[in-house]
């Protein structure tokens, strides 16, 4: 049977370095680390492209400086004709936010590919386990003020997440032991009474691990803490 766990990624913050329940069984310790080293690298670099394109659309407070510089010149009697100022400060005020926008849209896409690229990486290197990288758009509503009354938009934002794709092992079974048919001599001349039938065969069977830690849960607030925990060691030494 196919499950599946879903993992958001936040872009701000570092990812979690905890490896979650359902895949202790499958992924290791170095295993997790070395997909959560990689993801807060590609984090790092999608952060600095953000930061790169903020600093784009300030160039508008300095393409308007520049705009009145150039008009307070013109008020002063400096020259003839229009000021360069006036030329400069308009491209510079149009060209940032264009800029703005090209950077920070090329850095959504790299960020998002070199993600897909750690989801295929981590697929191949982990047995039994495919990750995919996919994106929830969550709406929400937001409050806008135009200088005479308020308005309301309905927006989007972008959830990144992988989503693990695992089967459960298999546990095999015990051999089943077939005791040998029972032979009983009773005391008496000549006289041998025998069990016609032989024992029936005993069996023992294993439940998978991930159905042991299930049951556990579900026995967590009867049981104290430390029976809970050592019981919880005892299955995950098992595997």
């Amino acid at each position: 049977m196919v499950e599946s766990l879903r993992v958001n990624i936040l872009q701000n913050t570092n990812f979690d370095r905890t490896r979650p329940l359902e895949l202790q069984e499958y992924v290791t310790s170095q295993q997790w680390e070395t997909l959560a080293s990689a993801i807060d690298e590609v984090g790092e670099k999608g952060r600095k492209g953000r930061n790169l394109s903020y600093f784009a659309f300030a160039g508008c407070l300095i393409g308007m400086a520049f705009f009145m510089a150039g008009g307070s010149q013109m008020g002063r009697g400096f020259g003839r004709g229009p000021s360069p100022l006036i030329f400069i400060g308009m491209i510079i005020f149009i060209g940032s936010p264009i800029l703005g926008m090209v950077l920070l849209f090329r850095t959504g896409s790299t960020w998002a590919q070199a993600l897909r690229n750690i989801a295929d990486e981590t697929s191949k290197s982990i047995k039994n386990v495919t990750v995919h990288y996919e994106e929830e758009r969550i709406p929400y509503i937001s409050s806008t003020y135009n200088g005479s009354s308020h308005g309301i938009r309905t927006r989007e934002k972008i959830q990144p997440y992988f989503k693990f794709s695992f089967s459960e092992r298999d546990v095999e079974n015990p051999v089943a032991v077939i005791a040998e048919p029972e032979i009983t001599v009773i005391a008496e001349p000549e006289i041998t009474i025998v069990h016609p039938y032989p024992t029936a065969p005993t069996q023992t069977t294993t439940k998978p691990a991930r159905e042991r830690l299930a049951e556990l849960e579900k026995l967590k607030d009867v049981l104290s803490t430390e029976e809970y925990f050592e019981k919880r060691q005892e299955i995950l030494s098992s595997i």
